[in-house]
């Protein structure tokens, strides 16, 4: 008889990160293996499982390959709770890649199959994924009744980390609508319950709100409270973003020297992390 598998345990997060990153190349053959093998139930749970390490490290190929083979391990296992689970991770892969007309698709289908298999909590989280997809798309009154639904759903379960998030994404709306006052209250009232993974971009979000409102200096302590904050939980993307923003607030001060500082080395953890794109885009820029 084989020996039973032993649950991994991890020291913290660090290496529970380190472990992740070292396995990054075996988890689309590992999921391949067991969808081969009829092993469907392990292949989606281990894709859906690793969530938090792909918003984290966003290996969007990687990220993007698990989860459409853990679809198609959910659909052969006929369990609806565990397409849905999978059609949520798959959406917003699309969504933060920009393709958004997949993300739409998936975002309705997981809706639907939340609301089939009467899994409310999963359906917060499936209406929040697309008042995110509208915020993206420009559609603030969508984005309102999504976020909005989500939130008295989140609420309705005490899930702290989304009601931070519908929070946050309603914050997004007054911005647009220039009400800034609502939205940096609703934006600090998600800082104060949701994840601490999110606080860099509520920050972000708020500094934003500070910068329109004309007070770049405000816009400023946020935004490296942000770079702080990203540093510390090791988010590299975060980081690139906080970096980034902090030089464009010096260019609108008209401190081109910082500007292109701040933006150089936004540029220089963009190349680490592999995006050339946005690499590119800010040495165009310094």
């Amino acid at each position: 008889m084989p020996s039973p598998v032993q649950t991994l345990e991890f020291a913290d997060h660090d290496a529970a990160l380190r472990w992740c990153d070292a396995e990054l190349p075996n988890f689309v053959p590992v999921i391949q293996l067991g969808l081969e093998h009829l092993a469907c139930g392990p292949s989606w749970k281990l894709a859906v499982a690793l969530w938090n390490y792909w918003l984290h490290r966003k290996p969007w190929t990687i990220w993007v390959r698990t989860q459409q083979l853990a679809l198609v391990a959910a659909e052969e296992t006929g369990d609806l709770h565990a397409e849905g689970c999978v059609a949520v991770s798959l959406a917003e892969a699309y969504r933060r890649m920009g393709d958004f007309v997949q993300s739409t698709q998936l975002y309705l289908r997981s809706r639907q199959l939340r609301r089939q298999t009467n899994d409310r909590l999963g359906e917060a989280w499936s209406l929040a994924g697309t008042a995110f997809l509208a915020v993206d798309r420009g559609d603030m009154a969508c984005a309102d009744m999504y976020a909005a639904q989500a939130l008295e759903l989140f609420r309705e379960f005490d899930d702290q980390d989304g009601v931070g998030a519908a929070l946050a994404t309603i914050g997004d709306v007054h911005h647009s609508r220039g009400r800034f006052d609502d939205a940096l209250s609703a934006m600090a009232a998600s800082l104060a319950v949701g994840a601490s993974g999110a606080k860099p971009w509520v920050l972000m979000k708020m500094a934003a709100v500070h910068a329109d409102r004309g007070h770049p200096d405000t816009a400023l302590q946020d935004l490296r409270l942000a770079l702080e904050a990203c540093r510390g939980a090791s988010d590299r993307w975060a980081e690139a973003e906080s970096l980034s923003r902090i030089g464009d607030i010096h260019a609108d001060l008209d401190r081109l020297p910082e500007a292109r500082q701040f933006w150089a080395a936004a540029q220089a953890v963009y190349e680490a992390i592999g995006d050339t794109e946005r690499a590119q885009a800010l040495a165009a820029r310094a």
